[in-house]
Protein backbone atom coordinates (compact mmCIF):
# COMPACT_ATOMS: atom_id res chain seq x y z
CA UNK A 1 0.00 0.00 0.00
CA UNK A 2 2.73 2.31 0.65
CA UNK A 3 4.17 1.39 -2.34
CA UNK A 4 1.33 2.31 -4.69
CA UNK A 5 0.68 5.46 -2.68
CA UNK A 6 3.93 6.72 -3.18
CA UNK A 7 4.39 5.55 -6.76
CA UNK A 8 1.41 7.89 -7.59
CA UNK A 9 2.51 10.84 -5.84
CA UNK A 10 6.14 10.16 -7.65
CA UNK A 11 4.05 10.22 -10.88
CA UNK A 12 5.10 6.59 -11.77
CA UNK A 13 1.37 4.98 -11.38
CA UNK A 14 -1.81 6.82 -12.64
CA UNK A 15 -3.66 8.74 -9.78
CA UNK A 16 -7.21 8.24 -11.32
CA UNK A 17 -10.12 10.10 -9.95
CA UNK A 18 -13.86 10.83 -10.47
CA UNK A 19 -16.48 13.28 -8.78
CA UNK A 20 -18.96 13.09 -6.69
CA UNK A 21 -22.79 14.43 -7.82
CA UNK A 22 -21.77 17.44 -5.27
CA UNK A 23 -18.64 18.06 -7.63
CA UNK A 24 -16.16 16.68 -4.49
CA UNK A 25 -12.82 15.20 -6.45
CA UNK A 26 -11.97 11.87 -5.11
CA UNK A 27 -8.43 10.47 -6.06
CA UNK A 28 -7.96 6.33 -6.07
CA UNK A 29 -4.47 6.93 -5.00
CA UNK A 30 -2.89 4.55 -7.73
CA UNK A 31 -6.04 2.08 -7.39
CA UNK A 32 -8.29 1.04 -9.90
CA UNK A 33 -10.70 2.63 -7.68
CA UNK A 34 -11.10 3.85 -4.25
CA UNK A 35 -10.08 1.08 -1.91
CA UNK A 36 -7.33 2.52 -0.24
CA UNK A 37 -9.38 3.84 2.99
CA UNK A 38 -10.68 0.32 3.01
CA UNK A 39 -7.75 -1.21 2.60
CA UNK A 40 -6.06 0.59 5.40
CA UNK A 41 -9.61 0.23 7.93
CA UNK A 42 -8.22 -3.40 7.49
CA UNK A 43 -4.42 -3.16 8.04
CA UNK A 44 -5.49 -0.81 11.20
CA UNK A 45 -7.42 -3.59 12.18
CA UNK A 46 -5.23 -6.11 12.25
CA UNK A 47 -2.46 -4.41 13.34
CA UNK A 48 -4.59 -3.13 16.54
CA UNK A 49 -5.26 -6.83 17.23
CA UNK A 50 -1.68 -7.95 16.91
CA UNK A 51 -0.46 -5.55 19.23
CA UNK A 52 -3.73 -5.87 21.71
CA UNK A 53 -2.88 -4.10 25.09
CA UNK A 54 0.59 -2.87 23.92
CA UNK A 55 -1.17 -0.22 21.69
CA UNK A 56 -0.33 3.12 22.29
CA UNK A 57 -1.26 7.09 22.04
CA UNK A 58 1.63 6.83 19.07
CA UNK A 59 0.06 4.14 17.43
CA UNK A 60 -3.63 5.98 17.56
CA UNK A 61 -2.33 9.18 16.45
CA UNK A 62 -0.68 7.67 13.30
CA UNK A 63 -3.40 5.68 12.33
CA UNK A 64 -5.39 8.91 12.72
CA UNK A 65 -3.58 10.92 10.61
CA UNK A 66 -2.75 8.08 7.94
CA UNK A 67 -6.45 8.49 8.00
CA UNK A 68 -7.20 11.99 7.84
CA UNK A 69 -4.77 11.78 4.59
CA UNK A 70 -6.98 9.16 2.93
CA UNK A 71 -10.51 10.83 3.68
CA UNK A 72 -8.96 14.13 2.38
CA UNK A 73 -8.20 12.54 -0.73
CA UNK A 74 -10.70 9.71 -1.23
CA UNK A 75 -13.51 11.34 0.56
CA UNK A 76 -14.77 7.66 1.81
CA UNK A 77 -16.85 9.06 4.96
CA UNK A 78 -17.73 6.04 6.28
CA UNK A 79 -14.49 3.91 6.08
CA UNK A 80 -12.98 7.43 7.75
CA UNK A 81 -15.18 6.96 10.11
CA UNK A 82 -15.05 3.54 10.83
CA UNK A 83 -10.98 3.37 11.06
CA UNK A 84 -11.48 6.24 13.74
CA UNK A 85 -13.71 4.45 16.09
CA UNK A 86 -11.50 1.35 15.91
CA UNK A 87 -8.23 2.82 16.81
CA UNK A 88 -9.86 4.85 19.65
CA UNK A 89 -12.32 2.11 20.86
CA UNK A 90 -9.15 -1.00 20.94
CA UNK A 91 -7.26 2.33 22.72
CA UNK A 92 -9.92 2.59 25.32
CA UNK A 93 -10.18 -1.04 25.84
CA UNK A 94 -6.71 -1.00 27.94
CA UNK A 95 -8.24 1.20 30.27
CA UNK A 96 -11.78 -0.48 31.03
CA UNK A 97 -11.14 -3.94 31.46
CA UNK A 98 -14.22 -5.78 29.76
CA UNK A 99 -15.26 -8.59 31.37
CA UNK A 100 -16.73 -11.25 28.58
CA UNK A 101 -18.44 -13.53 31.42
CA UNK A 102 -21.18 -10.43 31.99
CA UNK A 103 -24.16 -11.99 29.77
CA UNK A 104 -25.44 -8.54 28.33
CA UNK A 105 -21.52 -7.82 27.04
CA UNK A 106 -20.82 -11.38 26.13
CA UNK A 107 -24.19 -11.00 23.91
CA UNK A 108 -22.96 -7.70 22.47
CA UNK A 109 -19.98 -9.04 20.73
CA UNK A 110 -21.20 -12.94 20.55
CA UNK A 111 -24.16 -11.54 18.60
CA UNK A 112 -22.88 -9.12 16.63
CA UNK A 113 -22.64 -10.47 13.49
CA UNK A 114 -25.98 -11.30 13.11
CA UNK A 115 -27.50 -8.36 14.56
CA UNK A 116 -25.83 -6.34 12.02
CA UNK A 117 -26.44 -8.23 9.49
CA UNK A 118 -30.42 -8.52 10.41
CA UNK A 119 -30.18 -4.33 10.84
CA UNK A 120 -28.53 -3.81 7.08
CA UNK A 121 -30.71 -6.38 5.78
CA UNK A 122 -33.49 -4.87 7.25
CA UNK A 123 -33.17 -1.22 6.34
CA UNK A 124 -32.77 -1.69 2.44
CA UNK A 125 -35.44 -4.85 2.13
CA UNK A 126 -38.02 -1.75 3.85
CA UNK A 127 -36.57 1.47 2.57
CA UNK A 128 -39.09 3.24 1.93
CA UNK A 129 -37.50 7.20 0.18
CA UNK A 130 -40.93 8.60 2.10
CA UNK A 131 -40.04 8.37 5.42
CA UNK A 132 -37.30 11.36 6.30
CA UNK A 133 -35.19 8.80 9.01
CA UNK A 134 -34.48 6.16 6.16
CA UNK A 135 -33.83 9.15 3.45
CA UNK A 136 -31.32 11.05 5.67
CA UNK A 137 -29.81 7.15 6.28
CA UNK A 138 -29.60 6.96 2.69
CA UNK A 139 -28.35 9.72 2.37
CA UNK A 140 -25.40 9.63 4.53
CA UNK A 141 -24.37 6.43 3.07
CA UNK A 142 -24.51 7.68 -0.25
CA UNK A 143 -27.23 6.21 -1.60
CA UNK A 144 -27.32 2.27 -0.36
CA UNK A 145 -30.02 1.76 1.15
CA UNK A 146 -31.70 2.45 -2.06
CA UNK A 147 -29.20 0.35 -3.98
CA UNK A 148 -29.93 -2.58 -2.24
CA UNK A 149 -34.01 -2.09 -2.02
CA UNK A 150 -33.83 -2.12 -6.06
CA UNK A 151 -31.56 -5.15 -6.25
CA UNK A 152 -33.58 -6.95 -3.34
CA UNK A 153 -37.10 -6.10 -5.71
CA UNK A 154 -35.95 -6.80 -9.00
CA UNK A 155 -34.11 -10.07 -7.66
CA UNK A 156 -35.40 -11.04 -4.64
CA UNK A 157 -33.87 -13.59 -1.54
CA UNK A 158 -33.34 -17.73 -2.79
CA UNK A 159 -32.12 -20.13 -0.29
CA UNK A 160 -29.45 -20.88 -2.63
CA UNK A 161 -28.55 -17.86 -4.37
CA UNK A 162 -28.93 -16.98 -8.51
CA UNK A 163 -26.87 -15.73 -11.30
CA UNK A 164 -26.46 -11.71 -10.61
CA UNK A 165 -24.54 -9.52 -13.23
CA UNK A 166 -23.93 -5.88 -11.46
CA UNK A 167 -23.83 -2.90 -13.23
CA UNK A 168 -20.66 -0.77 -12.42
CA UNK A 169 -21.35 2.07 -14.89
CA UNK A 170 -24.44 3.99 -15.84
CA UNK A 171 -25.60 4.31 -19.32
CA UNK A 172 -28.73 6.89 -18.68
CA UNK A 173 -29.06 7.10 -22.72
CA UNK A 174 -29.70 3.30 -23.23
CA UNK A 175 -31.18 3.12 -19.85
CA UNK A 176 -28.66 1.09 -17.84
CA UNK A 177 -28.25 2.15 -14.06
CA UNK A 178 -25.79 1.77 -11.88
CA UNK A 179 -26.98 -1.11 -9.75
CA UNK A 180 -23.87 -2.63 -7.29
CA UNK A 181 -25.04 -3.52 -3.58
CA UNK A 182 -22.32 -3.23 -1.48
CA UNK A 183 -23.94 -4.27 1.90
CA UNK A 184 -21.65 -7.70 2.15
CA UNK A 185 -25.00 -9.08 4.03
CA UNK A 186 -27.75 -8.11 1.45
CA UNK A 187 -25.32 -8.88 -1.80
CA UNK A 188 -24.29 -12.33 -0.73
CA UNK A 189 -27.52 -13.43 0.35
CA UNK A 190 -28.93 -12.37 -3.10
CA UNK A 191 -25.44 -13.47 -4.62
CA UNK A 192 -25.35 -17.34 -3.13
CA UNK A 193 -28.41 -17.51 -1.06
CA UNK A 194 -30.00 -17.53 2.40
CA UNK A 195 -28.64 -20.81 3.67
CA UNK A 196 -24.94 -19.92 2.61
CA UNK A 197 -25.03 -16.22 4.72
CA UNK A 198 -26.96 -18.44 7.48
CA UNK A 199 -23.97 -20.34 7.52
CA UNK A 200 -21.15 -17.70 7.16
CA UNK A 201 -22.83 -16.00 10.15
CA UNK A 202 -23.14 -18.91 12.38
CA UNK A 203 -19.40 -19.55 11.78
CA UNK A 204 -19.24 -15.96 12.68
CA UNK A 205 -21.12 -16.28 16.23
CA UNK A 206 -19.12 -20.09 16.99
CA UNK A 207 -15.80 -18.18 16.56
CA UNK A 208 -16.91 -14.82 18.65
CA UNK A 209 -18.59 -17.51 21.34
CA UNK A 210 -14.45 -19.34 21.60
CA UNK A 211 -13.07 -16.10 21.96
CA UNK A 212 -15.16 -14.98 24.68
CA UNK A 213 -14.30 -18.73 26.20
CA UNK A 214 -10.87 -17.27 25.83
CA UNK A 215 -11.24 -13.66 27.06
CA UNK A 216 -10.00 -12.76 23.59
CA UNK A 217 -11.10 -9.05 23.90
CA UNK A 218 -9.66 -7.80 21.07
CA UNK A 219 -10.71 -10.52 18.73
CA UNK A 220 -14.18 -10.16 20.25
CA UNK A 221 -13.70 -6.70 19.26
CA UNK A 222 -12.37 -7.54 15.44
CA UNK A 223 -15.26 -9.12 14.88
CA UNK A 224 -17.51 -6.32 16.04
CA UNK A 225 -15.74 -3.91 13.79
CA UNK A 226 -16.10 -6.17 10.79
CA UNK A 227 -19.49 -6.46 11.18
CA UNK A 228 -20.25 -2.92 12.12
CA UNK A 229 -18.06 -2.52 8.36
CA UNK A 230 -19.84 -5.18 6.30
CA UNK A 231 -23.14 -3.85 6.50
CA UNK A 232 -22.23 -1.30 4.28
CA UNK A 233 -19.39 -2.36 2.83
CA UNK A 234 -18.45 -5.74 0.23
CA UNK A 235 -15.21 -6.83 1.68
CA UNK A 236 -16.67 -9.48 4.19
CA UNK A 237 -15.27 -12.57 2.22
CA UNK A 238 -12.83 -11.10 0.15
CA UNK A 239 -9.69 -12.01 1.48
CA UNK A 240 -7.57 -9.74 0.50
CA UNK A 241 -9.86 -7.18 2.98
CA UNK A 242 -10.36 -9.52 5.61
CA UNK A 243 -7.96 -12.00 6.29
CA UNK A 244 -9.88 -12.49 9.85
CA UNK A 245 -11.81 -14.46 7.37
CA UNK A 246 -9.14 -17.20 7.84
CA UNK A 247 -10.47 -18.15 11.35
CA UNK A 248 -13.02 -20.15 9.62
CA UNK A 249 -10.17 -22.29 8.32
CA UNK A 250 -8.68 -22.42 11.70
CA UNK A 251 -11.55 -23.35 13.72
CA UNK A 252 -12.41 -26.42 11.42
CA UNK A 253 -8.99 -27.72 11.14
CA UNK A 254 -9.27 -27.69 15.02
CA UNK A 255 -12.55 -29.17 15.28
CA UNK A 256 -11.94 -32.20 16.62
CA UNK A 257 -8.97 -30.70 19.42
CA UNK A 258 -9.64 -29.71 23.10
CA UNK A 259 -11.48 -26.32 22.72
CA UNK A 260 -8.41 -24.93 25.21
CA UNK A 261 -6.07 -25.71 22.37
CA UNK A 262 -8.36 -23.45 20.33
CA UNK A 263 -8.54 -20.85 22.82
CA UNK A 264 -4.69 -21.15 22.78
CA UNK A 265 -4.62 -20.93 18.74
CA UNK A 266 -7.06 -17.97 18.53
CA UNK A 267 -5.17 -16.35 21.04
CA UNK A 268 -1.95 -16.32 18.83
CA UNK A 269 -3.48 -15.54 15.18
Amino acid sequence: MIITILGCNLGLIENAYNFRENGVLRYYLGYINLNAPIYFSYISLMYIYLRKEKINTYDVLVIAVINFYLYRNCDVRAQFYITLFTAIGAYLLKFFKTDLSTKRIKNVFVYSMPVCSIVSIGFQVFYNESNGVMSLLNEVFTGRLKLGFNAYKEYGIKLFGQSIKWVLDSDIDNGIWYSYVDSSFLKYTLMYGLVFMVIIIMGFVVISKEAVKANNIYLCFSILIIALNNMFNPHLLYIHFNIFILLFGQFFNNRNRKIKDFHLKIDTF
